[in-house]
């Protein structure tokens, strides 16, 4: 099950039944084995096969929340005086 809550500073918070390390590792790995790969879902159902994750849909959400943090974080530091 995953609970997104936001912090007092604005940030989203993921209560996973997967450790951030995992989340953040799985990430990095999809990266790496995508120039091998037809594409980036064959990059992620082997990622999520070779750590045991049941769900390539899962990691395929974890990548795409990570850039959705990016692109928030970067919007803050470019708006900032």
């Amino acid at each position: 099950m995953r609970i997104v809550n936001r912090s007092k500073g604005g940030r989203r918070q993921i209560r996973s039944k997967y450790p951030a390390e995992l989340r953040e590792r799985a990430a990095r790995m999809v990266a790496e084995v995508r120039p091998d790969r037809d594409g980036e879902y064959a990059a992620i159902a082997n990622v999520a096969k070779l750590l045991g994750v049941g769900s390539p849909k899962t990691i395929r959400q974890w990548i795409r929340y990570q850039d959705s943090e990016f692109e928030s974080i970067s919007r803050q530091i470019l708006a900032a005086p």
